[in-house]
């Protein structure tokens, strides 16, 4: 026990780092390397304070047991036995004639994270987090963790980290480092209306914000969300550093010359092998020829080829007129992809204007593809390939109009050696391939509540826990959680308010009908 006090004095600094908040009990089969049990101090005050989702720490073996509470027991002597109330009088207040309240305490359940072998009494503590291998002893203080020590062990970056809200139990600033969010892949996962596109503009509005170099982010857009906000915002002047552009779906034009033999592959799926082989030599002889061509170009090299038979010409053909008719292929590209693609550039690719679900198909997979394939010969930087309605462009199950989807997959599996990341956006997890959501190491939950879908948020990452899960099913609005490579522990936490504006002509469902009403 000197031991333990020496060490809970060097965890209460001058800046208020740590707070004693209860001690450790011996309570049914802990502690043990998985869970502790604290009995709360009996102060009105602490008891306050004490609250599911807290964080503690208590010293132990020269350094730290870190944990997190995950569940609260009010318990009382005097109510143990219900043998008691059945021999008692109804009318008779039990507690006008015993001391009941001075034998009322709370029990606070916690589930062991990790342990900390070194100590600083002045920072908190340093090293690197271990897991628990020994109990924590009974008698034990047990602190209630500060902001500083708390960033520290989930891994926020108070500096520089972009701020995405606070964390409601333990009132910290959620700043998730950069680097960390977007190494690798990130996915948004929540049922509709939960707040994931609303999470998604506070996310965009910090890397407007960030103060060092920025990754270009391309936002397929497939409702016009993020175009509406932009718009409504005002964003250049309320952020004069900021440089956004939005392209809607009827000017973008795909450059043919830039596509590959296997590009018509996805788009015509219906093309045999042989069909196929004889395409791409006639597509490869016009590249060599010309430059510039579009696909009424290589319609006419396929006419003029000797070396095809009638029946291969005029499927051929027919498949291209119709994707010729989408009116989008040709000689150049609209937006250019390598001029576009800029440190500190948001692109919003505004798709919500086009009824083809083939179209948007295909603009997503020829975007994805370019700016992958000049990714990986470093013509372009880094950058962020935001999709809205991902579990559309790659669902789990094989769909045919799914033209984006090895794509999509391919950048999944490889664009983290290439610092290509992507962001999906999807409110049916479970309809989005478990290939791609596993490679997403970082995931911001916010409430999801089909069975189904949460089955499947699971699957795809080994650190939610069934608790997160139960959590996760009864989120408020505007509640997330997030998991996986930006931060060292799962953490809960609020949606901060937004700065961007919403389109003026948002509204609930009287007010839209009130806007087509006539005057009284």
């Amino acid at each position: 026990m000197v031991e333990h006090a020496s060490i809970a004095a060097n965890m209460h600094p001058s800046d208020g780092n740590v707070r004693p908040i209860g001690t450790v009990i011996s309570f049914a089969s802990t502690p043990d390397v998985y869970t502790f049990h604290f009995v709360i101090s009996s102060s009105v005050e602490t008891s306050k304070q004490a609250k599911v989702g807290m964080y503690v720490c208590t010293g132990e073996d020269g350094g730290f047991v870190i944990g997190q509470v995950v569940n609260l027991i009010k318990i009382n002597e005097y109510f143990l036995n219900a043998s008691t109330f059945k021999e008692s009088r109804p009318q008779v207040s039990f507690s006008s004639i015993f001391p009941t309240d001075q034998w009322e305490y709370v029990l606070a359940e916690v589930k062991v994270m990790g342990y900390y072998p070194a100590l600083d009494g002045k920072q908190g503590f340093g090293g690197t987090v271990e897991k628990s291998i020994t109990p924590v002893s009974p008698g034990s203080s047990v602190q209630a963790m500060g902001h500083s020590m708390l960033e520290k062990f989930l891994g926020f970056n108070p500096v520089s980290g972009l701020h995405l809200g606070t964390m409601e139990v333990d009132g910290l600033p959620v700043k998730v480092d950069l680097a960390k969010l977007f190494q690798k892949h990130l996915a948004v996962l929540a049922m509709s209306g939960a707040g994931k596109s609303y999470l998604v503009s506070v996310l965009l509005e910090e890397l407007i914000k960030a103060r060092g170099p920025m990754p270009p982010v391309v936002i397929v857009d497939t409702h016009g969300e993020y175009t509406a906000m932009f718009n409504a915002s005002g964003v250049k002047k309320r952020f004069p550093g900021a440089r956004v552009e939005v392209v809607g779906g009827s000017f973008i034009q795909v450059g043919t010359p830039f596509l590959s033999g296997g590009s018509f592959f996805n788009y015509m799926p219906n093309m045999s092998p042989v069909q196929g082989r004889d395409l791409m030599r006639v597509f490869n002889e016009l590249r060599q020829a010309r430059k510039k061509f579009d696909l009424h170009d290589l319609v006419s090299a396929l006419q003029a080829d000797d070396k095809l038979g009638k029946k291969t010409k005029d499927a051929l053909e027919g498949w291209l007129y119709q994707l010729e008719q989408y009116g989008m292929f040709s000689t150049t590209e609209h937006p250019r992809v390598d001029e576009i693609m800029k440190p500190g550039t948001i692109v919003v690719l505004d798709l919500s204007g086009l009824t083809s679900s083939k179209q948007k198909q295909i603009i997503v997979d020829y975007f994805a593809s370019r700016a992958f394939y000049l990714r990986k010969s470093r013509s372009i930087p880094p950058f962020v390939l935001v999709i809205e309605e991902a579990h559309q462009f790659v669902p789990q199950a094989a769909a045919e109009l799914a033209v984006a989807r090895h794509t999509i997959e391919t950048i999944a599996r490889e664009g983290r050696k290439f610092f290509a990341s992507l962001c999906l956006i999807s409110q049916r997890p479970v309809n989005l391939n478990t290939t791609v959501l596993s490679q997403c190491n970082t995931q911001i939950i916010l409430r999801v509540s089909n069975p189904y879908d949460l089955d499947h948020i699971r699957s795809s990452s080994e650190k939610i826990t069934s608790e997160a899960l139960k959590m996760i099913s009864s989120l408020p609005v505007g509640s997330a959680l997030i998991v996986g490579s930006a931060v060292n522990t799962p953490a809960f936490f609020k949606v901060r308010p937004r700065e961007f504006l919403v389109d003026g002509k948002e509204g609930g469902l009287m007010e839209e009908i009130a806007a087509f009403s006539p005057p009284k």
